[in-house]
């Protein structure tokens, strides 16, 4: 469809057009222009100071803090500042706790655009500030945030424990943020003025620009005009232009772009709804192998508005000119959400008959991405796909208060499982809900049933290999046996360890991922066959041990991801689990007695063995060596009184030495045979 879509405007850009007669020269005043503008222009903003972290893999809460500074923005009225967040990874949901901490130096409305659903998020806001825009429900905090990164910084740790990602801003009027960690980055987050945050979060600042708007606007098409000024020297020779609806109106005007550039730029053009282009750069469709046919277009606005005019586009609708920018966005201004008359937009729709909606619902189900998470059930998938059987069709559950909302492009449908009209089944325990489609008010008879089943799921810390007795505490240099276990109620289960971490303040361990080794100390463990289990039950169970070491801190948690799937299922179930560590010492006479022994091994001798074998090999030795140093000196002084004279020959002390060597090696012989 979109392949299409994009041959239509092609063919639009290129078909020539009747000049029709000239109409009255449209020519204003050019002047700054405000955020009303439909017309506006970025530049890259890069951050004053940031950093990033592994400090919060496997906590509670993934932690981005972000320090706006406003520095020319007068006081008299709020700076809005777009926050878009987006998964690293392409994804329609996120299953992460999040947290935002948004700190500003001055009055910011800050609205908050989500590209997915997250699991659950909180966010705090300094108290000059306020927030809107998201569908889902959000936990807001107004809280006096310190404007100092540091004692932001510390807040935040005190707060959480670590920092994600944080990043100090200036004048930022659109903030892209990318959710995510990553193991490989520093165990703590250290304030550099380097960009290393990059990798999370692209900031732009608001451009320059200049224009008007025409007052006496055409309901039925747009015509923009856009002239971008840059020259070589200022480095940006590439840029993106955005021409979209505001997101509650999807259906957009018949549109015109002229867009003039130097010859050197180049760009991309995003644009879900048709186009007719004029440009003279070298442009393509984003997601798209087709460039954009390029004009040679002048480059005054009058000459501009005269092209327009004999070209036979009818009044301008906004003349703008911007001196360098990396991001245009065009929000057009007659979006409706009635069906137009425009053949090319009833293009894109295939209206169905009643019966096709019944068939098209039940397919719909193959389309869309749907989740059981800890509290809610989850239905995702693209607008494209409902516009296609009915631009009117809304999606709601049982209870038709839950319905659907949109969000760049993407429809998004949740419903908790003690709420809109989800019902629990005690005996089979699965949590049911059913999803209703609407056309114009009017609701399609067939339904759709969506289950997620109940299960449980559990961690637990031991002391022995045994896996009876959890340990009041672990200790260093010992070993330490965890046991996951997945109970559910129904068969075809499988367990998978997503990771697995080991955390203090002062270290971090990471034991497994993707279900795989990656500490030293650590083996998977075999799990028996449990005969007396409850035919109605599944209890899946994944074993390991790990050697507790190099941690220097009383407490110490362990942070385990696990999924839990069917393989005849396309959805998942996540959960994290986690474990505080209480972690002892065995240096003192009360510790000792509490301190854990280790399994007895056939065919192995301990180090406490080797090292009792030894001391004993050195004590024998040592008392061999006394008794003979004692004969020898009784004997000696006896042949001394005896023989004196009598003259020995030479060899014969040579063989007395001899002996005397030969005895004196006698303790070390002994001690190693020992």
């Amino acid at each position: 469809m979109q392949t299409t879509l994009v041959l239509m405007m092609l063919m639009a850009s290129v078909t020539p057009i009747q000049t029709g007669p000239l109409e009255a020269h449209f020519l204003c005043h050019v002047k700054p222009v405000d955020q009303k503008h439909p017309v506006q222009a970025f530049l890259d903003n890069q951050p004053i100071k940031s950093c990033v972290s592994n400090g919060t893999i496997g906590q509670e809460n993934e932690v981005h803090v972000i320090n706006l500074k406003l520095t020319d923005q007068p006081k008299v009225s709020a700076q809005v500042v777009d926050l878009v967040v987006k998964p690293k990874e392409e994804s329609k949901h996120y299953s992460r706790s999040v947290v935002f901490v948004l700190a500003s130096s001055e009055m910011v409305h800050w609205n908050l655009q989500l590209d997915m659903i997250p699991f659950d998020m909180k966010i705090y806001v300094s108290q000059n500030a306020s927030l809107q825009g998201s569908e889902f429900e959000v936990q807001i905090t107004k809280v006096d945030l310190p404007l100092e990164s540091k004692e932001l910084q510390k807040w935040t740790i005190n707060k959480y424990n670590a920092i994600t990602s944080f990043t100090e801003l200036e004048n930022a009027a659109v903030i892209h943020l990318k959710l995510g960690e990553d193991h490989k980055n520093p165990s703590s987050c250290v304030m550099e003025t380097s960009t290393k945050s990059a990798q999370n979060l692209e900031s732009l600042l608001p451009a320059r620009i200049t224009g008007c708007v025409n007052k006496a606007l055409s309901s039925e098409k747009e015509v923009h005009i856009i002239r971008v000024l840059q020259a070589p020297e200022n480095g940006i020779k590439k840029i993106t232009v955005d021409v979209s609806c505001p997101p509650e109106k999807a259906i957009s005007p018949k549109t015109i772009l002229v867009l003039q550039t130097p010859d050197f730029v180049t760009g991309d053009i995003i644009a879900n709804m048709s186009l007719q282009l004029l440009v003279n750069g070298n442009f393509t469709f984003v997601n798209s192998e087709f460039p954009v046919p390029s004009t040679n277009l002048p480059n005054t606005q009058q000459e501009l508005v005269n092209l327009a005019l004999k070209q036979g586009f009818g009044l301008v609708t906004s003349y703008t000119e911007i001196t360098m920018a990396s991001q245009v966005e065009i929000r057009l201004l007659n979006c409706i959400l009635e069906e137009t008359n425009d053949p090319m937009m009833s293009s894109t729709q295939m209206p169905l008959p009643a019966e096709g909606l019944k068939v098209a619902l039940t397919q719909l189900k193959n389309l869309w991405e749907f989740r059981c998470l800890n509290d809610s059930m989850v239905i995702s998938g693209s607008m494209n796909i409902i516009q296609f059987i009915s631009k009117d069709l809304m999606l709601t559950f049982a209870d038709p208060n839950c319905k659907m909302v949109v969000t760049e492009g993407d429809f998004h449908l949740k419903a908790p499982y003690n709420e809109c009209g989800t019902t629990y089944d005690k005996e089979n325990k699965k949590f049911t809900n059913r999803v209703v489609g609407l056309i114009n008010t009017l609701e399609i008879p067939e339904h759709e049933l969506v289950t997620c089943e109940e299960i449980i799921t559990q961690m637990e810390v031991y002391g022995n290999p045994d896996f009876v007795y959890p340990p009041k505490k672990v200790y260093d240099n010992k070993k330490v046996y965890v046991e996951i276990s997945l109970e559910t109620f129904s068969r075809d289960w499988m367990l998978y360890i997503e990771n697995c971490t080991l955390i203090s303040t002062q270290d971090y361990r990471l034991l497994i991922e993707k279900n795989m080794e990656m500490d030293s100390t650590l083996e998977f463990l075999d799990v028996p066959i449990d005969g007396a289990q409850n035919p109605g039950k599944t209890i899946l169970k994944s074993r390991f041990e790990f050697t507790h070491s190099q941690l220097q801190n009383q407490v110490c948690n362990l942070n385990c991801v696990i999924y839990a799937s069917k393989p005849t299922e396309s959805y998942r179930y996540k959960r994290v689990l986690k474990k505080t560590l209480q972690v002892g010492c065995c240096c003192s006479p009360d510790e000792m007695l509490n301190c854990p022994t280790e399994p007895d091994r056939k065919g192995e001798l301990g180090l406490p063995a080797l090292l009792g074998i030894s001391f004993g090999a050195f004590v024998i030795g040592a008392l061999l060596m006394a008794a003979l140093w004692f004969i020898y000196s009784q004997t000696g002084s006896s042949m001394k009184r005896t023989l004196v004279p009598t003259a020995l020959p030479a060899s014969g002390n040579s063989s007395a030495n001899h002996s005397i060597g030969s005895t004196q090696s006698t303790p070390c012989s002994t001690s190693s045979i020992a």
